[in-house]
């Protein structure tokens, strides 16, 4: 708790992709996901259900 208590202005955040679950601090506004691979690994995802062939 002391690491949120040490960040007052930094608000506390759930990651948006899917099976993850992790709170974490927001570095910025439009943070999103708490890694660079949880965001990645939604990209793909959006990218492959867009152009998969049937």
């Amino acid at each position: 708790m002391a690491l949120v208590a040490d960040q007052p202005n930094r608000p506390l955040r759930e990651c948006d992709a899917p099976r993850c679950g992790r709170i974490f601090i927001a570095d910025n506004p439009r943070q999103r996901w708490c890694s660079k691979a949880c965001g990645n690994r939604v990209r793909v995802a959006r990218h492959a259900s867009r152009h998969r062939h049937i």
